[in-house]
């Protein structure tokens, strides 16, 4: 099996965060998730239902002490499904979405925020 870290370019920033969703080229609404990290490249998210590969997102991100939403727009590029409670009858996935077209300055703003606000 292969090794998801070492295909990693940038480092993840474990990160609980609100990730406002929205499918692209769907009238379905808005969803909310929390992130679990983050990085430059694109951010970890938990989803309550299994996402397409492929698929693309719009994000707003929130990041604490930021006035702006981050916006950028995310690929699903991996999904791992996790269960939840002792009876691991709730199932939650983690996926992985790569940003896609990200602009400079969003690029910066991540970067600097992410190294300034690191525990």
């Amino acid at each position: 099996m292969e090794n998801i870290e070492e295909k990693r370019r940038f480092p993840r920033f474990n990160l609980l965060v609100d990730v406002a969703v929205t499918k692209r080229a769907s009238s379905e609404a808005e969803k909310v998730l929390s992130s679990k990290n983050i990085s430059q490249g694109g951010v970890c998210i938990i989803y309550y239902q299994q996402p397409t590969m492929g698929e693309l997102v719009d994000l707003k991100i929130r990041l604490p002490g930021i006035k702006d939403e981050v916006k950028a727009m995310g690929k699903v590029v991996w999904i791992k499904e996790i269960s939840i409670g002792a009876q691991q009858k709730t199932k939650r996935f983690e996926v992985g979405l790569e940003f896609v077209g990200l602009n400079d300055s969003t690029f910066e703003m991540i970067n600097r925020y992410l190294y300034n606000n690191q525990s």
